[in-house]
């Protein structure tokens, strides 16, 4: 059989060791707020030329210290058919300004990749911001970067392929 559980009361004294002064705190909470971005910016993303509805349209946003190598900066995946309306589909993401560059392809068979050929030439339909064109590979940051301030920025691309 169990023993009740006896109730612990404690005293609104702090334990030694647990005091903080009145600067701490206010220091822990400044350092805090400075390391949370204060201004977040709207940014609309518009792709056309989606010519099916099958699957889904995967967005990767980056920054050029990450430029298709690492994990992007952000990522956004939604399911055509719900979104698509007269050959485009536009979604709102919240940004830190900055300078960013965005990857899209339509996942059409749902296999959750992006599928190339035996070149490494992309079989789904793909783009890149500012309609950067692949030369020999994936273009260069700089031809798909665009900078997103704090009012808000608004950009386009057609899907390939």
């Amino acid at each position: 059989m169990r023993k009740p559980c006896s109730t612990i009361t404690r005293s609104s004294e702090p334990l030694p060791g647990e005091r903080k002064s009145a600067l701490t705190t206010m220091l822990s909470l400044g350092a805090l707020l400075l390391g949370t971005p204060l201004l977040a910016a709207n940014l609309t993303v518009t792709v056309g030329n989606v010519q099916s509805d099958a699957g889904k349209l995967y967005v990767a946003v980056w920054q050029e210290h990450n430029w298709l190598r690492d994990e992007p900066t952000a990522e956004h995946a939604l399911v055509v058919a719900e979104a698509l309306a007269d050959g485009a589909i536009t979604m709102q993401l919240e940004l830190d300004a900055g300078e960013y560059a965005i990857t899209v392809y339509q996942d059409v068979n749902g296999n959750g990749e992006m599928d190339s050929n035996f070149m490494r030439m992309p079989k789904e339909p793909y783009g890149f911001s500012n309609d950067a064109v692949p030369r020999f590979g994936p273009p260069k940051f700089r031809d798909s970067a665009f900078t997103v301030d704090e009012s808000g920025t608004a950009i386009s691309l057609q899907l390939k392929g």
